[in-house]
């Protein structure tokens, strides 16, 4: 067994496209070895923007030897007075074997000849000639070009590639872009070809040619030089993972910088100074043990300069132009007003055919009222939630927004406060746009809740309103995102309001707009919520069939929904053989009740001729009443408890007692006591999807 090194060289990869690109190598090469049969240890990855590269280790030299067996003809066809005919002599020829190797098996059809085949073996050489070139056709990045005349595709154009295996080069030629042994290093500080004999020297070799290839070394290497630096200017550095994940994509060689800038930009918003500082510049920010924000910033650059002065003073000089806009910004923005900016909305589109923002807020305020009153909330929160739905989008004409788009929101919170506004109000314009991604934060706060299940609703009923529908990959106005966001509000907040009233309320503002019939697109929206709601879910470890049944009874109340879920998760794992045959019990009444006319038909005691029925309807009489004060008063689990513990009773029923009989009065009696059976069941799940 030997190392194999395979580096794909490139011009400057953009750094979000490095790690993906990474794993897909790794993985996909992992299953084209497993598919090969050709054993390996591990796989190990590295990057830089210059370079997506793979270490395999004891990686085996040839393919495994594997053998299947293989039926021919029958023996009466394939031999004749114990001599091979020419079928025998073709099936030999057809799985490499010679006709003395040929055996005979009895079977249920008779004798059938068989043979043992072979499979051949290659060496790994070979055929990693063959899917290295496949491997570079197949990473996907976000967008992909073309370069000079080649035709294949890749996220910048390919430079080189080296591969070898052991101490042996690998050769393919793709394009014209021949493998070699060598690689580049650091292209500024050892732009030289370096000579790779063996895997092994990869590493080692590269860093003394200033590239530290392994990124995860990389990163934290920087993280910890950037915390000395920090603490040298008695702070700590802001800790921002997917600022330090992208430094580490923009560098092969990190040098730590410490810069400074003027006292008086501290005047501004911490986030205002952050964004700055990160947006542009990728610098890192210093705070204080209070937390608050330092006047300096780290930045970490892909060269050793000869002066190190020089650096740093150009890097304050930049972030002194950008501090110096953002103060200009913000002190603009405060000798403006909200209700001034409102009126800009109307200037500002939202969708082509659903008019502007300013039109978006004014629906926002309409759903956020009709939600604000199914909670029955202070009059003093509801004016206050109206407040917040009335300024959510007023920012977005800021000119700190229209400078730093991610701060929308967040500016809004700021700038609510600067002019005397409630925190209910300035954090719920804030979270209002939560969560932006799923499993992110949800908003706290009710005035946050509300305005953003209602701006949420509004952008879904919206575009569904007019046939703007999220396909494959394309959703512009993240409607899926929006659908999974408002789910989660609900789920995790309990919000116990009608979501089928929500969607219905909010669709109405559309009627002018709509290419299908109202009920059609409320069918629509409908399904897209729950096909969400089932996969978030699922994604948490609950059956998919069972998920699935709950949600076909009933998807209106969310956090209701996910009750049921647990509870009948619960019921399984406590008894599963109790539960499989309660599940059968219904199962059973669903069948005799699709062969039977449902009538309206009162169950009469008096009719009943066997025991078992007579015990059946006296346990529902005994349960009935319970399980529907627990479902109403919203305890799922102690109503389905309850319910559950009828399967004996059932069990008995069927075991014992013939349903569809001649006699029509007792026919019918039975059928409407499985009937009234049934609809308890169905306030839990459509139990005939479960798997039992």
């Amino acid at each position: 067994m030997n190392d194999f090194l395979f580096e794909i060289a490139t011009e400057e990869l953009p750094a979000g496209y490095i790690s993906p690109a990474s794993d897909f190598m790794a993985s996909w090469l992992e299953k084209k070895f497993q598919e090969k049969r050709i054993d390996f240890g591990k796989i190990e990855k590295y990057s830089t923007p210059k370079r997506l590269a793979l270490i395999v280790r004891e990686l085996s030299e040839k393919q495994k030897e594997t053998s299947t067996k293989v039926m021919g003809p029958p023996e009466k066809v394939g031999f004749k007075d114990g001599k091979a005919c020419v079928p025998a002599e073709k099936f030999a020829e057809k799985i490499g074997i010679s006709v003395d190797e040929i055996k005979i098996e009895e079977t249920e059809k008779g004798r059938y000849l068989y043979g043992i085949k072979v499979e051949e073996t290659l060496f790994t050489k070979d055929i990693l000639k063959n899917i290295l070139p496949e491997l570079v056709k197949k990473i996907p990045f976000p967008k992909s070009m073309r370069w000079a005349d080649h035709d294949i595709s890749f996220a910048r154009p390919v430079t080189g590639f080296t591969a070898l295996f052991g101490n042996d080069l690998i050769e393919f030629d793709l394009e014209g872009i021949k493998s070699s042994k060598e690689t580049n290093g650091h292209r500024f500080l050892f732009n030289e070809k370096i000579e790779i004999d063996n895997p092994s020297e990869y590493i080692e070799k590269l860093e003394k040619a200033y590239v530290l290839c392994d990124r995860e070394k990389r990163k934290s290497f920087i993280e910890k030089e950037v915390e000395k630096a920090a603490a040298k200017a008695d702070g700590f550095a802001y800790k921002d993972e997917a600022l330090l994940d992208e430094v580490t994509g923009l560098v092969e060689y990190p040098v730590i910088h410490t810069g400074k800038f003027d006292d008086k930009f501290l005047n501004l918003p911490d986030e205002v100074l952050y964004t700055a500082m990160k947006k542009h510049q990728k610098y890192f920010a210093v705070l204080n043990d209070k937390k608050e924000m330092l006047p300096y910033f780290i930045t970490v650059s892909n060269i050793i300069p000869k002066d190190e002065n020089i650096v740093i003073s150009g890097n304050e000089r930049v972030l002194r132009a950008r501090l110096s806009d953002a103060d200009f910004f913000f002190e603009t923005d405060l000798k403006s007003d909200f209700e001034s900016w409102n009126k800009e909305l109307d200037n500002v589109m939202f969708q082509a055919k659903l008019g502007s923002t300013g039109e978006k807020v004014k629906r926002i305020e309409k759903n956020a009222a009709f939600i604000s009153n199914k909670f029955g909330f202070s009059k003093e929160l509801e004016n206050e939630i109206l407040r917040t739905a009335r300024l959510c989008k007023a920012d977005l004409v800021s000119f700190m927004v229209d400078e730093f788009a991610n701060l929308q929101g967040i500016m809004g919170r700021i700038y609510s406060k600067v002019k005397g506004e409630s925190d209910n109000v300035a954090f719920g314009i804030e979270e209002h746009y939560k969560p932006v991604s799923a499993g992110a934060s949800l908003p706290e706060t009710w005035t946050g809740i509300v305005v953003s299940i209602a701006d949420k609703m509004d952008s879904i009923c919206g575009c569904f309103s007019i046939g703007f529908l999220p396909t494959g990959a394309s959703d512009p106005y993240a409607l899926r995102r929006q659908c999974i966001g408002i789910i989660q509000i609900m789920k995790e907040k309990k919000v116990l309001v009608s979501l089928d009233e929500i969607i219905k309320f909010s669709l109405s503002h559309f009627r002018s707009y709509m290419t299908e019939d109202e009920s059609f697109i409320f069918d629509e929206i409908k399904k897209f919520f729950e096909v969400r709601l089932e996969q978030i879910l699922v994604d948490e470890g609950f059956s998919r069939d069972l998920v699935s049944s709950v949600i076909s009874a009933d998807s209106d109340i969310i956090p209701y929904v996910c009750e049921r879920v647990e509870a009948i998760t619960e019921l399984k794992n406590k008894n599963i053989e109790e539960f499989e045959s309660l599940v059968r019990g219904f199962k059973r009444a669903g069948n005799i009740l699709k062969k039977s006319e449902i009538l309206n038909v009162e169950i009469n005691p008096a009719l009943f001729e066997n025991d078992y029925e007579k015990t059946l309807y006296k346990k529902l009489q005994l349960i009935k009443e319970e399980v529907l004060q627990y479902v109403g008063s919203g305890k799922t689990k102690e109503a389905l408890f309850e319910l559950a513990g009828i399967r004996s009773e059932i069990d008995g029923f069927f075991d014992n007692v013939m349903v569809l009989v001649e006699d029509e009065k007792i026919r019918n009696n039975r059928t409407a006591l499985l009937h009234e059976i049934s609809m308890l069941f169905d306030k839990f799940a459509d139990f005939s999807g479960i798997s039992d």
